[in-house]
């Protein structure tokens, strides 16, 4: 389990780039120093590290769960968690109970939570460029909860070419597609050959840019995926 130090280290790093942060932490010490005033001898810190230490063994469990190795994937995953936390508990004058049970971890370019009272783990933030820990993450996480033959029904608009290259070579990597028909057309050239489709792909194969859009992430065979030109 991490340190005090390593807590502590957390929010003074977020605190050189986030005003936020910094204000809570002057509040914190002067909230000390009133209390010495008063002849309480209060570490804060100390505090903040027994409240935000028992959410950090529960992310290790939860992780744990899904084949996660936090040591693997490393503790700056969950950094961003322990700088959510110390915001709840610091606006809230440093109380314990404000702060939730809400799980967050990274990898290099993509976020995770699991919800308080939730047992699905969500995509919070996207990536069109995905690294190992990001791919890793999203496979154990999100990927892992589902059946291994499910498929996600998406839209896509591409030039007829390409299209027509799918059923007999597959779709290639890095591919974009949209949960709606609407957002998929905006991506309509004018000038192109482009058509609207609508495709079935497992979601072993897909990983969440933006909010309602996906991109392959490897080679999709075509006995994998069923395609329809609207």
């Amino acid at each position: 389990m991490v340190s005090l130090d390593w807590i502590r280290n957390v929010v003074l790093d977020y605190a050189e780039w986030d005003s936020h942060v910094q204000q809570l932490l002057d509040r914190m010490y002067l909230k000390e120093e009133d209390l010495y005033r008063k002849g309480k001898d209060v570490d804060l810190w100390k505090e903040f590290y027994e409240v935000v230490k028992e959410k950090l063994r529960k992310a290790v469990r939860e992780l744990g769960r899904k084949g996660v190795d936090v040591e693997k994937i490393g503790w700056r995953s969950l950094k961003r968690m322990v700088g959510d936390k110390f915001i709840q508990w610091a606006e809230n004058w440093f109380d314990s109970e404000a702060v939730d049970d809400d799980i967050i971890v990274y990898g290099e370019t993509m976020g995770f939570v699991l919800r308080e009272g939730s047992s699905k783990w969500q995509v919070f933030e996207g990536s069109d460029e995905p690294g190992r820990v990001d791919m890793e993450l999203y496979r154990k996480l999100i990927v892992g909860e589902k059946k291994s033959t499910e498929k996600m029904t998406l839209y896509g608009v591409h030039d007829y070419d390409f299209v027509r290259q799918w059923n007999r070579e597959g779709i290639p990597e890095n591919v974009y597609f949209a949960e709606e028909k609407w957002i998929a057309r905006r991506y309509w050239h004018e000038m192109g050959d482009d058509v609207l489709v609508e495709v079935k792909l497992p979601l072993d194969a897909i990983v969440k840019t933006a909010e309602e859009e996906w991109m392959t992430v490897r080679w999709v065979e075509p006995n994998e995926f069923r395609l329809r030109v609207l």
